[in-house]
């Protein structure tokens, strides 16, 4: 598994590289790469979660940005889920998906409607926005994307090019699977 900064410089090499033609053009984006590297490896050594103890009885509340958090765990499969698709995207020339806020917590109301219904059976929620939801087999962070591109009509939510900007919800049934809802529009 590649670590988030990992992917963070595939997606930024692939980026920059496009229309890239001689070798004095590639040594400015490897330097170019290699010093917004160093930032994001700094950023990353500086991410400390939030303690979450004691706020099962404030599910769902909001943070003084506005984002709906989840349990740690959870919160991690969000980042894998987010983190996996951009990768997906450009490694087939599209643009990374912006997280947004409001996309990623009404992902998230909707994972945990869908969970407080039972949890073991998904459906779409009629929004206007691009919608992909997925039911895993056990918790694995890395099957909706996978499940997702096994699926034509999935697929083609994940690389629409109009997709700019959104955001993911997961939240845990009681087997254990993982519901996964991404939202975005453009």
């Amino acid at each position: 598994m590649r670590t988030p900064p990992a992917l963070a410089a595939a997606a930024l090499a692939a980026t920059l590289t496009v229309g890239v033609s001689s070798p004095a053009q590639a040594t400015v984006v490897d330097d170019v790469v290699a010093t917004v590297m160093a930032q994001v490896n700094g950023l990353f050594s500086q991410i400390k979660l939030p303690s979450f103890a004691g706020l099962s009885s404030q599910a769902g509340s909001s943070t003084a940005t506005g984002y709906r958090a989840t349990r740690p765990d959870l919160e991690a499969v969000r980042g894998t889920v987010m983190t996996e698709l951009n990768a997906y995207r450009v490694s087939h020339g599209r643009a990374p998906v912006a997280f947004n806020v409001r996309q990623a917590n009404d992902a998230q109301g909707w994972a945990d409607h869908l969970n407080a219904q039972g949890g073991t059976r998904i459906w779409h929620s009629g929004t206007d926005t691009f919608e992909n939801i997925a039911l895993t087999a056990g918790p694995d962070a890395h099957a909706p994307v996978r499940q997702w591109q096994a699926s034509p009509t999935h697929n083609a939510v994940m690389l629409d090019p109009g997709l700019r900007v959104g955001g993911v919800g997961v939240a845990q049934n009681a087997l254990g699977q993982y519901i996964v809802v991404l939202r975005g529009y453009f």
